[in-house]
């Protein structure tokens, strides 16, 4: 059976003093593993959240036989969660991730903030996941000229569960991950999507940072 191959695009937008944005894959021969973070700026002691989660997350991850479970994740997640207070106290970022049961054609994904998991096939994207923003509860507060207020994201200070579902994929079909400034195309924000294919031989990073883990 085939690995799957991937595109990690990520550029830095002009209105950021750094790229925020990061990615992990784990890829065997049955299963397949994908992760991206967007950390903020608006909070101090984040630089490097993002790609301290990924990677953290992507090496544990990769120590598993076979394809972790929902279960199996939150336990890893806990567990880097409870490294974060020493470097990261004051951090927030947002990620979303998926788990591919090449056998079985199924996905296992899951998300907390406003990063996206979606499906592509010919047209635009297929947006599986549901931010998790103040304004989507609240929709009266989407005009608000400020942006938009997460409600739950990666922080050191309390675990917050993502939202885990599971999906059937086609070999048609691509999964694209992406960072909210993908989504909105905001002039200014960072831009980062991974698209995971079934062309194993498509492999590629496309960023002017070291933010893509591939152990």
């Amino acid at each position: 059976m085939a690995l799957m191959g991937y595109y990690w695009s990520s550029q830095q937008g002009s209105n950021r003093s750094r790229n925020g944005d990061a990615s992990a894959v784990v890829l065997r021969e049955r299963w397949c593993f994908g992760i991206i973070a967007d950390e903020s700026e608006k909070h101090p002691g984040v630089a490097g959240l993002a790609a301290y989660w990924t990677q953290s997350i992507a090496s544990a991850v990769g120590r598993f036989e076979y394809s972790p479970d929902k279960h199996q994740l939150l336990e890893v997640m806990r567990t880097v969660h409870g490294t974060l207070r020493q470097h990261f106290l004051m951090g927030r970022a947002s990620y979303a991730g998926i788990v591919v049961d090449l056998e079985h054609c199924q996905m296992l994904y899951f998300h907390c903030g406003d990063c996206r998991v979606g499906i592509v096939g010919s047209n635009e994207p297929l947006w599986l996941t549901t931010d998790h923003t103040v304004e989507q509860t609240l929709p009266a507060l989407r005009a608000r000229p400020q942006g938009l207020t997460l409600a739950r994201s990666l922080n050191a200070k309390r675990f917050s569960s993502a939202d885990f579902s599971i999906s059937n994929v086609s070999g048609r079909e691509s999964i694209i991950l992406a960072t909210d400034g993908y989504v909105s195309a905001e002039e200014g924000d960072d831009v980062s999507c991974l698209k995971l294919t079934w062309e194993s031989k498509h492999r590629c990073s496309d960023s002017e940072c070291s933010n893509f883990f591939a152990p």
